[in-house]
């Protein structure tokens, strides 16, 4: 076999070697402009890549700012009305507020008055004179009336209390009713013998009222009285004698002081048949 190769051939296949070599990177070039066109190309997948770890407002690709939630203003409600305390209103606590005055009793109505009257009667029919100045008033004593148009009499506290032992010291308690006597004693013998008789057994009592029986007199309070509060103590005549025989002690009452509660005895008054 012949293997020498012609000049003419081996000049064609150098340059065919050549041409072949020369369009390689035209090729690589092609392709590579080929494949930058497919990625721009609309419909074309885009190269997988691997997705970075974003934080929420990175991923966002606008940013919205947070919507500010509605907020209904309430109104405040109003003040409520204040009721202003009295200044003579107690406050819980405030040992500095003064007391409110309770609200008076009517008198005849009031069980303090009646408690009084009662204790009187047990002090007279006791002869306790103690018992008895404790039940008048301090600075002006008792006044004592033998009926009610006769001056008073008054006595006072340190007197009171020897009522029932003393029979020395003699009162002038007025006149007689028709015969115009002046009447004189001590209380022992001109007063308590009235009371006695009249005010202890007496069985009906009267509120701002004088119980009396059959009289041709005037039954009223002394002048200096009118207005007052009392008790009436009536003896009612005996059903089978002497209508005329009957008697009744007003006991007038006051209070201690103004704005408290209690009475004091401040004055007696003798009632009975007169001409």
């Amino acid at each position: 076999m012949n293997n020498h190769v012609p000049a003419r051939s081996l000049l064609r296949l150098q340059l065919e070697r050549l041409r072949r070599a020369s369009w390689l990177p035209l090729l690589a070039l092609t392709l590579l402009v080929l494949s930058l066109g497919c990625q721009s190309l609309p419909g074309a997948p885009p190269p997988s890549a691997t997705p970075l770890a974003l934080s929420a407002v990175e991923a966002s690709p606008t940013a919205q700012p947070s919507p500010t939630p509605s907020v209904t203003a309430t109104p405040a409600p109003a003040s409520p009305t204040t009721t202003p305390i009295p200044p003579t209103a107690t406050v819980a606590g405030d040992v500095s507020q003064p007391e409110a005055e309770a609200t008076p009793v009517p008198f005849c109505e009031d069980p303090q008055a009646r408690e009084v009257v009662a204790r009187l009667r047990e002090a007279l029919a006791e002869q306790d004179a103690v018992a008895l100045r404790e039940l008048i008033d301090a600075e002006q004593g008792l006044a004592i009336y033998t009926s009610w148009w006769n001056p008073e009499v008054r006595l006072p506290p340190t007197e009171v209390e020897r009522l029932f032992t003393e029979s020395e010291t003699v009162y002038e308690w007025g006149r007689e009713d028709g015969s115009g006597n002046l009447i004189q004693g001590s209380f022992s013998n001109v007063i308590l013998p009235l009371l006695e008789a009249d005010l202890l057994p007496a069985t009906e009592v009267g509120c701002n009222e004088i119980l009396h029986g059959s009289t041709a007199g005037l039954v009223r309070l002394p002048e200096t009285r009118e207005g007052a509060n009392f008790y009436s103590l009536y003896r009612p005549a005996p059903e089978d004698g002497f209508e005329l025989d009957w008697g009744t002690w007003v006991v007038g009452l006051q209070r201690k002081s103004a704005g408290t509660r209690g009475y004091v005895v401040s004055f007696l008054v003798h009632v009975r048949w007169e001409i």
